[in-house]
């Protein structure tokens, strides 16, 4: 089972840095490194959406409330700073789209 965990954790991790690359490349109005097959990068959000589906339906079960107390209780703290920059750049990166599509 670690061995299972760990090669799925490498897959999500090597396609987060990876598409954080493109990215970033799309906000400097660079080609992508990896052509057309950056698109197959959004193929990756199947695979973390399965192990998060079930992490949720198992959290689910226990009752009450404070449902990301209980989700995050086990991971470090830099990992629940980690995940709060991420809220803020999603934030960001919607207005920064929404400024680009009405300034074109």
């Amino acid at each position: 089972m670690r061995r299972f965990v760990r090669r799925f954790a490498f897959f999500s991790a090597s396609g987060f840095i990876l598409s954080l690359l493109v990215h970033i490349l799309g906000l400097l109005n660079k080609a992508p490194f990896l052509g057309w097959f950056a698109v197959l990068l959004h193929l990756g959000i199947f695979v973390a959406f399965f192990g998060a589906l079930v992490a949720f339906f198992r959290l689910r079960q226990s009752e009450g409330k404070d449902f990301w107390k209980r989700a995050l209780r086990a991971s470090p703290v830099w990992m629940r700073w980690v995940l709060l920059l991420f809220f803020i750049y999603t934030f960001a990166n919607f207005f920064i789209f929404w400024n680009k599509l009405f300034n074109l």
